[in-house]
């Protein structure tokens, strides 16, 4: 995973925490990758029924990082090929909390 992106399990709830407080948590093509990796784990695990997306304190996230797009000459987000609606549920917490 990412150092950008923290992925941690407490019990039966998956946390998955945007690190990235200087660009506002601005997603790179990592960011991206790590997320989809968290969650499709979380699709196959029978020990997570939730995941929690968190960001920093007063930061969820600021949108893609298109430096980090254009540089990687990608048009769009790396989560065109992942599917949602998986067995389990995901929650944002926008305020960072």
């Amino acid at each position: 995973m990412s150092a950008q992106v923290e992925v941690a399990q407490q019990g039966a709830v998956q946390t998955v925490r945007l690190n990235r407080a200087e660009k506002k948590n601005a997603l790179t093509g990592a960011m991206y990758q790590a997320l989809a990796d968290a969650l499709s784990a979380a699709c196959v695990s029978e020990s997570i029924a939730v995941t929690v997306i968190l960001g920093q304190p007063g930061i969820f996230c600021a949108g893609n990082d298109v430096a980090d797009f254009l540089a990687a000459g990608q048009a769009g987000a790396p989560l065109s090929g992942f599917e949602a609606g998986g067995p389990r549920q995901s929650y944002c917490a926008a305020g960072g909390a």
